[in-house]
């Protein structure tokens, strides 16, 4: 996967990845969270958009929509045996969630780096 990000659409993405990484760094260290929740590498606060005082709470069937079509937009698909690239097929699923919370709360780095993607889709499905 390529992806060619530029200005504020490219700091979204680094300041995304930059969260991703320290949720993963804070999970590795923290050995009292529950199992599912090392695997996974998220921690309580990253739940606060399923939250019923949330004005989200109600867009979650919606955030999962796009969340999958993002997923599916860029080939991310669930793998067996993978290995290590499980992992990074892990990493870039949660990054994907966190840039779809960004979404929802309204961010228009978000917003234009998602309509990039779109784009990049087409000029794909044309050539």
């Amino acid at each position: 996967l390529v992806m060619n990000l530029t200005g504020e659409a490219l700091d979204a993405f680094n300041d995304s990845y930059d969260e991703l990484m320290k949720i993963n760094d804070d999970s590795e260290d923290d050995d009292d969270s529950p199992p599912e929740m090392q695997e996974s590498g998220l921690h309580q606060e990253d739940f606060s958009s399923t939250n019923k005082s949330s004005p989200w709470s109600h867009h979650k069937d919606d955030s999962m929509l796009q969340e999958q079509e993002l997923l599916d937009l860029i080939g991310l698909e669930e793998e067996d045996g993978e290995g290590s690239s499980d992992f990074e097929s892990e990493m870039e699923k949660q990054l994907i969630k966190q840039i779809v919370e960004k979404t929802k709360q309204g961010s228009p780095v978000v917003l234009n780096a998602q309509k990039m993607l779109f784009l990049m889709e087409e000029t794909e499905q044309n050539l």
